[in-house]
């Protein structure tokens, strides 16, 4: 019983996995990163921040951060979504809305990115409605 009771003990004594210095590096150079994308977004430099947030994702794959991952992919959606919301190019604003399942293994950041915002992508689909109706 003893040993069961020290062995219950310790497992929840020991401590996590914690990074190496160099993880931490990586870390913070992806929030630094991160941080610019938001800085160059609310400054509507939406082709600025789509490239930061681009290659802060890059260093949260390195470490295997899937909570940064997700926020990393939500934010270059929105930039991207940002970036051509107000295109003249229906061939661009459709990609805007497309499903990404029209365009299969694209790794452009543009395809589908306003989907995840529904009131920007009804905009999206309101300003294709109206360039289709100037045809």
């Amino acid at each position: 019983m003893l040993f069961l009771t020290v062995v219950l003990v310790l497992q929840n004594v020991s401590p996590a996995r914690s990074e190496t210095d160099a993880e931490r590096i990586v870390h913070r150079e992806g929030r630094a990163l991160f941080d610019e994308g938001h800085v160059a977004y609310k400054a509507n430099d939406y082709k600025a921040a789509l490239r930061k947030f681009q290659q802060s994702r890059i260093k949260y794959v390195s470490l295997r951060l899937p909570d940064d991952i997700e926020k990393c992919d939500r934010a270059i959606y929105a930039a991207a979504c940002m970036d051509r919301i107000d295109e003249k190019n229906l061939s661009q604003l459709k990609e805007l809305v497309a499903e990404p399942a029209d365009k299969p293994k694209s790794n452009d950041p543009y395809v589908g990115a306003c989907l995840p915002f529904p009131d920007l992508a009804k905009k999206v689909k309101a300003n294709i409605a109206g360039l289709e109706g100037q045809r």
